[in-house]
């Protein structure tokens, strides 16, 4: 998975640098780096995140959504990942089961479809949205202080620390 996340990684960022500035660090790396982590992680093609996010979107939402768009946007994911199960299914019928984790809890037999099915979107969700939010308070964080960024390219072996220290600033 790494080497995955790597080549999605570099090649946002090269998406980014072939644009010219100004960059939209949101819409250009964040949004599209963490959903497309999680879709690689559930076998969802990347492709499908135009059509996921706006249910995602609408289910996150707070309230911002009408109760109506709300239950529309949820039965359209639940519609979408039923599908996904159903290929997932079909490919273990055919004896070419995928690596990914949906193709996991299917043959695990431990869960429902149903629960499948609710994982599988909350995953999406609640992981696209915390990863995204985490990313660009990150880059927000390097941004702010110009010293910090310097001198982790200086000492890349500081990295880790630095992500560990930007979650516990960030998040608790």
């Amino acid at each position: 998975a790494r080497p995955r996340i790597a080549e999605l990684a570099e090649r946002l960022l090269d998406r980014i640098e072939a644009a010219g500035p100004p960059a939209e660090l949101v819409a250009d790396f964040s949004v599209p780096f963490a959903y497309g982590v999680i879709c690689d992680m559930l076998g969802v093609p990347l492709d499908d995140v135009a059509t996921l996010l706006p249910w995602v979107t609408a289910l996150m939402s707070a309230g911002r959504t009408s109760p109506a768009e709300a239950a529309a946007a949820q039965q359209d994911m639940y519609a979408y990942f039923t599908d996904q199960l159903a290929l997932r299914r079909k490919s273990i019928a055919d004896g070419r089961p995928g690596d990914d984790l949906l193709t996991e809890l299917l043959r695990a037999d431990e869960l429902s479809e149903e629960e499948i099915r609710i994982f599988g979107a909350g995953l999406l969700m609640a992981g696209g949205e915390t990863t995204s939010n985490f990313l660009t308070s990150c880059a927000q964080q390097l941004l702010g202080e110009p010293g910090l960024a310097e001198a982790l390219r200086a000492e890349p072996a500081g990295v880790p620390r630095a992500v560990d220290e930007c979650l516990r600033w960030v998040w608790f």
